[in-house]
């Protein structure tokens, strides 16, 4: 929902292998396994592969916003996936999570503690970029936002931006309609005004 420009950019570039990591197989609500079937088509919407699509299932790592997750357990599985993939970019959130959702920043804290802690990785470098959260207003101000947005990438040398255009918005719009069971009525008004189904920015965090 919050990565659709990214995917949909990156989809498309034919020296890119994109692979979608998914910590929790969202089970809050007892529909693991219909979300996990959802994940998937959503993520073929958006020209992944099926077998592109990782979705854990740890009862370590639930879908519960009321129960922190171990940072150096979200390391350890992001670690693995990326050295068995042969990863050399990752994109995640950054430490507010964008929606503050407590997964959303475990999420960036172990990605984070991947970075600076994995033996491993220091003879295999990854790039590790993290979606910009921002305000209220500025969050809901649709493709408005690329306007705010421009100057502060160009002012950071190590920043990314992706903007989606009319094919990628649809696939954006179209991959969350697939995901079905997420659709609460709000979630509609995210498709029509949330930057991210527009613009996502990123910073460099290593």
């Amino acid at each position: 929902m919050f990565f659709a420009p990214t995917f949909a950019k990156l989809a498309k570039q034919r020296n890119v292998a994109v692979s979608l990591l998914c910590l929790s197989k969202g089970d809050h609500d007892g529909q693991g396994e219909l979300r996990k079937k959802e994940l998937v088509k959503a993520a073929v919407s958006l020209g992944l592969t099926p077998d592109s699509v990782i979705i854990v299932d740890d009862p370590n790592l639930p879908d519960d916003p009321r129960k922190a997750w171990n940072i150096a357990l979200v390391a350890k599985t992001v670690e693995a996936v990326v050295t068995a993939g042969d990863v050399d970019t990752v994109f995640t959130f950054d430490k507010q999570g964008v929606s503050g959702h407590p997964n959303h920043i475990a999420a960036y804290m172990g990605v984070k503690h991947m970075a600076v802690t994995s033996q491993r990785l220091k003879f295999h470098p990854v790039n590790v970029y993290v979606l910009e959260s921002v305000g209220l207003v500025r969050k809901y101000s649709s493709i408005i936002d690329t306007v705010f947005s421009l100057g502060s990438v160009l002012a950071a040398g190590d920043s990314l931006m992706f903007v989606a255009d009319v094919q990628a918005y649809s696939m954006g719009v179209q991959a969350m309609a697939l995901h079905e069971s997420q659709m609460m009525w709000f979630r509609k008004l995210y498709l029509a005004f949330s930057r991210y189904m527009f613009i996502n920015t990123y910073s460099k965090i290593n």
